[in-house]
């Protein structure tokens, strides 16, 4: 056990939260709802999306609204589970919520190069203030991508990848967009991997196995719809290829990169990762359905019990799955698609 972590205190504390979000009565409760107004109102019976949606009429809810509101419960839980650790443990966990903090700094950055208005930006924040390295107060205050460069160049930590955007110009970011995201993602599971260096063996072995299943699925879909959609080479799709895979290492991923059609890629893609046929589907739209299924049921055979930096990395990822149903289900409602439909598309329905 680390001298940096409470972890009778984390456990218990992820329980009680797991126990809210995916007891089955509420679930069933959920489905069966007819109307947004319904569903807002069974929601609310959960403190923690009452809080989120506290003020908020159903008919003003949208998409956008909901993954702010997801994105908020999401970083609020992990701030509160944080303050049971230390040392390299609470670096760890505060490099996870980087990834809210990227995401806003990719509206941030798309809005000041298209020149629109960010005075009502801040409703679309979801990032720690608590743990966030960035002055988000200056960035919006930009009126220019070369502004927007100075102030974040002038405002951060010595973060190695905020120095690369040092010489962003806003005719980069039209054209490059797409690339800084990618980029974006690379950065922040290069750092997740680097931190869990610093770990116990056991607690690094837990996160690499975790981690590592999650980027074979985000490489393979990757892979996929770089090949299939988008007309950038084989060298290009494997330069943004995330590392630390746990099936698919650097040799397999060139492989899969540089094969010569979609079916070769799916057949050496179903070799790597064995039982877990992820192409098994009739739309493209399901592959990630399908990859987040097996993710769900991989992530709920943890030992929720064990000591472990796995049982928070877990829930992290779980709640990220739910609250991606949560806003399916909202949107199933709204259009008035029918439960036969929709349940195709959720994870948790499979």
């Amino acid at each position: 056990m680390s001298r940096y972590v409470a972890y009778d205190a984390v456990n218990t504390k992820i329980k009680s939260m797991m126990s809210k979000l995916l007891i089955e009565e509420n679930w069933n409760r959920v489905l069966e709802c007819k109307n947004v107004e319904q569903l807002v109102s069974v929601l609310k019976d959960s403190p923690e999306f009452e809080t989120i949606l506290r003020g908020v009429e159903p008919h003003q809810i949208h998409r956008d609204d909901l993954e702010t509101a997801f994105g908020r419960l999401r970083v609020a839980e992990m701030e509160s589970i944080i303050h049971y650790f230390s040392g390299p443990y609470k670096a760890f966990l505060q490099t996870l919520l980087f990834e809210f903090e990227l995401i806003d700094l990719i509206l941030v950055i798309r809005k000041v190069s298209q020149n629109e208005n960010l005075n009502d930006v801040r409703k679309h924040f979801m990032h720690s203030e608590k743990f966030s390295e960035l002055a988000f107060d200056k960035l919006i205050a930009s009126s220019n991508i070369s502004e927007l460069t100075a102030n974040l160049a002038a405002n951060t930590k010595g973060s190695s990848f905020y120095e690369k955007l040092r010489n962003l110009s806003n005719e980069d970011v039209i054209k490059r967009e797409f690339h800084i995201e990618m980029e974006l993602q690379m950065y922040l599971y290069n750092n997740l991997l680097k931190r869990a260096k610093n770990l116990s063996n056991a607690d690094r072995a837990e996160v690499e196995d975790i981690l590592g299943f999650k980027i074979d699925f985000e490489n393979v879909q990757w892979i996929y719809r770089g090949m299939k959609y988008y007309n950038i080479s084989p060298q290009e799709i494997l330069i943004y290829c995330l590392p630390g895979g746990k099936r698919i290492n650097n040799q397999g991923l060139k492989k899969l990169c540089y094969t010569k059609s979609i079916e070769e890629m799916k057949s050496l893609a179903h070799k790597y990762l064995r039982k877990y046929d992820v192409f098994d589907v009739s739309e493209d739209s399901e592959i990630g359905i399908n990859m987040d299924r097996y993710f769900l049921k991989y992530l709920s055979k943890i030992d929720r019990n064990k000591k472990s930096i796995g049982t928070v990395l877990a829930y992290y990822y779980t709640n990220e799955i739910i609250f991606k149903d949560f806003i399916i289900i909202t949107e199933g409602i709204k259009y008035k698609v029918p439960i036969e439909i929709l349940e195709k598309y959720l994870t948790r329905i499979a």
